[in-house]
């Protein structure tokens, strides 16, 4: 009688812990979410998409403009809502540490937007990465054009020091002007 009374708990406990008929668990909601932000981050940021090996986007560029980056970061904030939704305390030990590392990067992405207010460019967009090689490649040519110039001054006044001088060539002499 006390194993079936045990038992029968138990049995009313996983029915109530169980979702209902038709309603999707909280991990199963987690994982939705993740898998649209990952569709919807290939199709916004294509050359991503492609260095993840997913080749369905490379026809184009990630759009740049003002209302694409305003889309991007009202698609944030929309997402952040949709996490909220959930309840972190019915997920499983992974979706838990999933949701929580997502949540994380979201917010740090959020209070990127937050500061750069209605600029047209925000967290993930690739304005940083561009500028450093520009920076780089700039500081070469600089480099490289200021050796240049000091090169070509070298040999100029290598041509007015040696101008009318006897000068030794490959074993011979030749004489200039004296």
């Amino acid at each position: 009688m006390k194993t079936s009374r045990s038992l029968g708990l138990l049995a009313l406990l996983a029915l109530l812990a169980a979702p209902a008929v038709g309603e999707e668990s909280a991990g199963a909601r987690l994982n939705a979410i993740f898998v649209a932000d990952w569709e919807h981050y290939a199709a916004e940021v294509p050359e991503l998409a492609t260095f993840r090996g997913d080749n369905r986007f490379n026809d184009r560029l990630t759009d740049a403009s003002a209302e694409a980056v305003a889309s991007r970061k009202a698609y944030r904030a929309g997402l952040a809502a949709k996490l909220k939704s959930i309840d972190r305390a019915q997920l499983s030990g992974q979706d838990r540490i999933s949701y929580d590392v997502f949540t994380r990067d979201l917010a740090s992405a959020m209070r990127f937007d937050a500061v750069y207010g209605n600029l047209p460019f925000s967290f993930r967009d690739s304005w940083s990465p561009v500028t450093q090689f520009v920076d780089h490649y700039f500081a070469a040519w600089q480099e490289a054009s200021t050796q240049l110039a000091r090169r070509e001054r070298e040999l100029a006044e290598l041509r007015r020091n040696i101008a009318g001088k006897v000068v030794a060539i490959r074993g011979q002499t030749t004489r200039g002007s004296r």
